[in-house]
């Protein structure tokens, strides 16, 4: 029997028949904890040729009933030219910025918040597009069993010079969520979400309602 040739993945991504071939890339992660004070940690990711991201992102852990991160990560982004038989420099460049925050009130009330600002890059279109995403979510405890909430969600699209603002996606939920045994819980929600809103635009939005049950097992 004649041995097959060995599969090989080129730069581009293309699989020919040839000789094997290996690719590697890299992953670095470090963390900083001191108790009572700060918590820090940085990552650095190199997975695909000329693709680099870094991440950094901070708790300050010295405020009590306050749990906060806030950090950020930047990307250089680059593709495979097919007519030129190489990999682009500077394709594009992506970041986000992340502020996510809860704060316990008191034994019943907390309230939880997260925000983030994100550029990505649109190969279609080659050039960045940025978004703004922002929740916010207040919770009641009844008691060990029972905990009723409202979530808000807004998420605004196109948000540059490039691109022409759609409209905003929001979002608000009241739910009620019940542990109605020790391994089994239910969550149900009243949803409105409305997309596509714009106040210069009238008519421009559209509104769906949905009831959601989530049923959670833990064995």
């Amino acid at each position: 029997m004649k041995p097959k040739a060995a599969t090989t993945a080129t730069e581009s991504g293309d699989v020919t028949d040839g000789d094997l071939s290996i690719a590697s890339g890299f992953v670095g992660e470090l963390a900083y904890r001191q108790d009572d004070l700060i918590n820090v940690n940085l990552a650095i990711k190199n997975h695909v040729k000329k693709n680099l991201s870094i991440a950094a992102f901070v708790s300050p852990l010295m405020i009590e009933n306050l749990q906060l991160t806030v950090g950020g990560t930047f990307a250089v982004v680059n593709e495979w030219d097919s007519t030129a038989k190489d990999w682009s420099e500077n394709k594009g460049n992506e970041f986000g910025i992340d502020i996510r925050a809860r704060y316990k009130l008191s034994e019943e009330i907390s309230i939880t918040t997260m925000h983030n600002l994100s550029s990505g890059y649109d190969t279609s279109a080659d050039l960045n597009t940025l978004k703004l995403w922002d929740m916010l979510s207040v919770a009641y405890k009844f008691d060990e069993r029972m905990t009723i909430g409202c979530t808000l969600n807004a998420v605004f699209d196109n948000l540059d010079s490039d691109h022409v603002f759609t409209g905003a996606d929001v979002t608000t939920s009241p739910y009620l969520a019940i542990q109605a045994t020790e391994k089994v819980a239910v969550t149900t929600a009243l949803r409105f979400a409305v997309t596509g809103w714009n106040p210069s635009i009238d008519g421009h939005e559209s509104l769906n309602v949905t009831i959601p049950v989530i049923f959670a097992f833990n064995y």
